[in-house]
């Protein structure tokens, strides 16, 4: 991230989750073909698919990448002119991070598939997701998850009001940062100065005790 993500993140003891229809990828949460095609033939009616791709604005995602060495193409494409910060968190911490969220998260893998041929096993209606296209599998994403139907008023029907009731992009989640953080990365390139600053800056939030490192990337 930028240093004013992180500066945010800091400042307010939050992560924010994007809602998922705003996101770069417009194929977030939608059914893959041999899915839409089961749902057509039970109930013979195109709406429980539109009904899906509604439930969009009610899905929100913080998102992380997973592997065990850094990637030069997440700091290009998420901390481009060489000042990027980097977390290191693990799935556990994330979990135990957000022991006094109010809102019900849910942690997992990104399954990569192809949306022609492939189908999501869906054990429930926001199944859809944790699944992207083939063409992101280099993120190798971890995501976490939360949903805002909760919020949603019934209709006539005993529908949920799913147009009507959405935030403009997505929620901020309070988290314990003590919890989450294991170390800091500064871009390898940055001026000794800006490493300096990241250092200075997690010990006047009270975080001298998190290992600040220039990425060797």
């Amino acid at each position: 991230m930028n240093i004013e993500k992180f500066l945010s993140i800091l400042e307010n003891s939050e992560l924010f989750f994007s809602r998922l229809d705003v996101l770069e990828d417009k194929y977030e949460g939608h059914l893959p073909k041999k899915n839409k095609d089961i749902i057509v033939n039970l109930s013979n009616e195109k709406s429980v698919i539109d009904y899906y791709l509604s439930l969009k604005k009610h899905c929100h995602v913080n998102c992380w990448h997973m592997n065990d060495e850094e990637s030069a193409g997440m700091w290009s494409s998420y901390a481009p002119g060489n000042s990027g910060i980097a977390i290191k968190s693990t799935i556990g911490r994330l979990k135990k991070a957000f022991k006094d969220a109010v809102e019900n998260i849910i942690i997992g893998p990104v399954s990569y598939i192809d949306y022609d041929n492939d189908s999501i096993n869906e054990d429930s209606v926001f199944a859809a997701s944790f699944y992207k296209r083939k063409n992101y599998k280099s993120e190798q994403e971890v995501r976490a998850f939360t949903s805002t139907m909760s919020n949603c008023t019934l209709n006539s029907n005993g529908g949920y009001n799913l147009e009507n009731e959405t935030v403009t992009s997505g929620i901020n989640i309070k988290i314990d940062l003590s919890l989450l953080i294991e170390k800091i990365y500064v871009y390898p390139n940055v001026p000794t100065w800006f490493y300096e600053l990241i250092k200075s800056i997690m010990k006047r939030y009270g975080y001298s005790s998190i290992e600040v490192m220039k990425s060797d990337i």
